[in-house]
């Protein structure tokens, strides 16, 4: 004999799905929430590390390198390097590195930057970061110090106070594709705005 459902009870199983799929679609949101408090957490204390490390010191070189260092490491990056405008701002030197093979660093700064080349502009006109899911074909980075490293894919962030240009950092991708997300991208301008503070200190002071 077919079953026959008591009245009422299709209702209430109906009900139950409701109830069940509510707790299921709760749960999701939570999850997602603590995921994002503690992505925001990470980021904090990443932004507190990088403030501590280039605040505890007035030399160039070292403020470079400890947000060169910070910088890779917190976007996961292989390698990265940072250059700073030169006394009477014709130039950029670069002056670190961060595992940077020690024969490519030596010559990586003894190449200095003009003014003038397209990705320093570029710098510039987008007053923020330069994100290169795939760098290895984009014309603006066909630069000697850029293809000191194989890279494929570079991000460029500048380092600016003002607006005015003090230099930049570079971070690249060797071994594999990297797919920025936009939370990445506000980190390291957070990162570069503590970097440039401590470099226009670092200047004065100078």
């Amino acid at each position: 004999a077919r079953h026959v459902l008591p009245p009422g009870a299709k209702a209430d199983e109906e009900n139950l799905l409701k109830i069940v799929a509510n707790q299921l679609a709760t749960a999701l949101e939570n999850a997602r929430l603590h995921e994002e408090k503690e992505r925001q957490l990470r980021q904090t204390q990443t932004l507190l590390a990088v403030s501590q490390a280039v605040g505890s010191t007035l030399d160039l070189t070292e403020i470079l390198r400890r947000t060169t260092r910070e910088m890779v490491r917190a976007l996961g990056g292989d390698a990265g390097g940072a250059w700073v405008v030169a006394p009477g701002g014709d130039q950029f030197i670069p002056l670190a590195g961060y595992r940077v093979p020690k024969e490519l660093a030596e010559h990586f700064t003894r190449v200095p930057l003009s003014v003038g080349e397209d990705f320093i502009e570029e710098l510039r006109r987008v007053q923020g970061p330069i994100a290169l899911s795939d760098s290895r074909g984009d014309a603006r980075f066909d630069h000697p110090v850029v293809r000191l490293l194989p890279h494929r894919s570079l991000l460029i962030v500048p380092l600016l106070v003002k607006g005015e240009l003090l230099g930049g950092v570079a971070v690249a991708w060797i071994r594999e594709t990297h797919h920025f997300a936009p939370e990445e991208l506000l980190l390291t301008e957070g990162m570069a705005r503590q970097a440039a503070v401590a470099i226009d200190n670092a200047r004065l002071y100078e």
